[in-house]
């Protein structure tokens, strides 16, 4: 089961009997094995946009493969390869912008003089990240 407060997505894979859930993540560990596996350990933009923006098929599939490993640690670049045959590009490119949001949320900073009004004793605010 897929946790989304971990940024962690369930995806259906196949179809009857062969039907399967895998879990796509891209958390900070995932995104270092990955921007390692890419070669750009020591250039946190040009990582930023070669998952923005995939110059290649062998890079999809790279993201893909780490996106999948924490919860599916037996995934192989073929594997990977497969997935992205089956779901297509363009949803493996919402999987992947779905996950970065999840991974890296916008921080929200609670206005000026904490929460007031009616229930404000009863909210603890945003959940911490």
């Amino acid at each position: 089961m897929a946790n989304r407060l971990k940024g962690e997505i369930a995806v259906d894979l196949g179809e009857g009997g062969e039907r399967r859930t895998v879990i796509f993540r891209l958390g900070v560990n995932e995104m270092i094995g990955l921007q390692d596996a890419l070669g750009l350990k020591e250039d946190d933009e040009k990582f930023f946009a070669a998952i923005e923006k995939p110059r290649g098929v062998a890079t999809l599939r790279t993201i893909v493969k780490w996106a999948l490993v924490h919860a599916q640690p037996e995934m192989t670049d073929e594997d990977a390869g497969e997935i992205v045959t089956e779901l297509g590009i363009p949803k493996i490119r919402r999987l992947i912008d779905e996950a970065l949001i999840w991974a890296l949320p916008e921080k929200v900073e609670p206005p000026p003089g904490g929460i007031k009004g009616k229930g404000a004793a009863a909210s603890p605010g945003p959940l911490p990240s």
